[in-house]
């Protein structure tokens, strides 16, 4: 089907919204709130607010479950306050997640350091079935990463400490320095590439004593980081990575999370709490859990979206352990 919707004014879009039923009493106030936004972005936040189609209605695509008129009570000032309550989680996951990435850095070069301080280059020092499962290019898994090892070494040639070690050392970054170049997910990727006993030791030290079950929770909080980091809409979203589910007993203050069903584990609350509890393994004085209760508690009162419905929210989460500070 060919795209033949008009391009719109911020007046004419407040209008469009108008009509579909969206409750708007100043138009300046929306049409700057469209300027400030965008009217594409903000959409995703009104989309909860539009009447469900019937179950048997067709639609041009198989994931557009709503109508375009927007249920009776709707207003801009619901969608305005989801959109700020979003930017403020996002900006709070993403402060903890912080913690998180300069924690793993340091576990992966001391412990793989210990190894050899070129671990990271050297597969000898490295899981070879990992490293060896073969990706569609035909390439291996570690061949794929070096490569991007490389190419983030070659962007950071204009920085101080590169140029010392190039000039002096050939070039050749230790991993106590290499890591310092490494986004989150090369970090991610690393320390999948590691041998389970280093895997364990670096779980241990983050809480987590299974390193593969790490590794796995560590893929859906670098899907997080990246979301909060481009700014995406995180709310509500069904996350493309799962929580694992952990073995019983392995974190005892993350059982409920191990209880939820695998709809529940896509969202936001059950990512939200392997951050709580790594960030409050690597620093237990944090207040950083009762700063994320208390911005939940914010969330806009409504009678069409909510916390446990939407973001996967335990009746009884405020009560749990790892939403207390120590």
């Amino acid at each position: 089907m060919k795209y033949v919707k008009p391009h719109l004014s911020f007046d004419d879009q407040v209008e469009h919204l108008r009509r579909r039923g969206l409750h708007i009493d100043d138009a300046a106030v929306a049409a700057s709130l469209l300027r400030t936004v965008g009217y594409y972005r903000l959409s995703a936040y009104a989309y909860p607010l539009r009447a469900m189609l019937p179950e048997d209605a067709q639609r041009d695509t198989p994931w557009q479950h709503r109508s375009d008129q927007f249920l009776p009570g709707a207003t801009i000032e619901l969608v305005r306050d989801l959109w700020q309550f979003d930017r403020g989680l996002r900006l709070l996951l993403f402060d903890a997640i912080e913690s998180v990435e300069v924690a793993l850095r340091v576990q992966i070069a001391y412990v793989l350091g210990k190894r050899s301080p070129f671990g990271h280059a050297q597969r000898e020092h490295l899981d070879p079935r990992v490293c060896n499962e073969l990706l569609a290019t035909g390439d291996t898994r570690w061949e794929g990463w070096h490569r991007r090892y490389l190419a983030a070494l070659a962007g950071a040639k204009s920085e101080d400490f590169v140029r010392h070690f190039d000039r002096k050392y050939e070039g050749q970054l230790p991993v106590w320095v290499a890591t310092e170049i490494m986004d989150f997910g090369m970090l991610v990727q690393l320390f999948g590439f590691l041998r389970g006993e280093d895997k364990n030791s670096i779980g241990t030290a983050l809480g987590v004593p299974a390193g593969t079950v790490l590794a796995r929770w560590l893929g859906s909080v670098n899907y997080v980081r990246n979301l909060c980091a481009h700014h995406s809409r995180l709310w509500n979203r069904r996350l493309t990575y799962t929580i694992a589910r952990q073995p019983s007993g392995l974190v005892p203050e993350l059982e409920h999370v191990r209880a939820l069903n695998e709809t529940s584990r896509k969202k936001v609350y059950a990512v939200a709490s392997v951050i709580s509890h790594i960030t409050r393994s690597i620093e237990p004085s944090t207040g950083w859990p009762s700063t994320f209760g208390q911005a939940i508690s914010t969330f806009p009162e409504n009678t069409f979206v909510s916390p446990a419905t939407d973001m996967g929210f335990p009746a009884n989460w405020s009560s749990m352990q790892i939403w207390r500070n120590r």
